[in-house]
């Protein structure tokens, strides 16, 4: 009897993660209701954490990638590896992914050591240390740009997708799975690539 009841439970879980995992991903109702849906979408330049300046005017015809996460969102440190992996699939191809952050560069730096060209996370979590994408800091600007009714500015990690300056995509939430699967088998990095290829074309 004690089994059967551990197996409901255990299936009961199963089924709400995987509901949770289908829902977190993609909201086109979300997307729609967005008051700079299929709009330009225009940002100031800004200062990289390695003082690098980052201007969107310059990638214009480029599809951007704006991703919003924070030092203290785990679901945030399991996505690492799999933008890593677009931003080397997708780096002679148009495609930019920048990350906004709100930290002050104080607080990143505490985290993160930055060079020319690269970002690596003193303590490696989910056993990655890398960042292989532009981190911009102080960030709460451009945050609430981005927030909207539906979209908390405590929601992390979030992904929008400009395409030549307009809001076109986001994915919202981390994409969770059974199992441990590699950064590039995940279903999260399999919607983001999704993403950016239906856009690409």
């Amino acid at each position: 009897m004690i089994r059967v009841k551990l197996f409901i439970f255990l299936i009961c879980i199963l089924s709400a993660t995987l509901a949770q995992a289908q829902q977190v991903a993609s909201y086109p109702e979300i997307l729609k209701s967005h008051p700079f849906y299929d709009k330009q979408v225009t940002l100031p330049r800004d200062t990289a954490l390695n003082g690098s300046v980052v201007n969107l005017e310059d990638y214009k015809n480029h599809i951007v990638l704006i991703h919003f996460w924070s030092l203290t969102c785990s679901g945030c440190y399991k996505e690492i590896p799999e933008l890593n992996i677009l931003a080397h699939e997708f780096m002679d191809r148009k495609v930019l992914i920048i990350s906004y952050m709100e930290e002050s560069s104080i607080q990143l730096k505490d985290k993160i050591t930055s060079g020319t060209g690269f970002y690596k996370l003193k303590k490696p979590v989910y056993g990655n240390d890398l960042i292989e994408f532009e981190i911009i800091p102080n960030a709460g600007n451009v945050r609430s740009v981005f927030t909207s009714a539906e979209i908390p500015r405590s929601g992390v990690p979030i992904t929008f997708l400009l395409k030549n300056g307009i809001l076109k995509d986001l994915s919202y939430g981390y994409m969770l799975q059974m199992g441990n699967a590699k950064p590039s088998e995940s279903a999260n990095y399999q919607h983001l690539k999704a993403m950016i290829e239906k856009y690409r074309q």
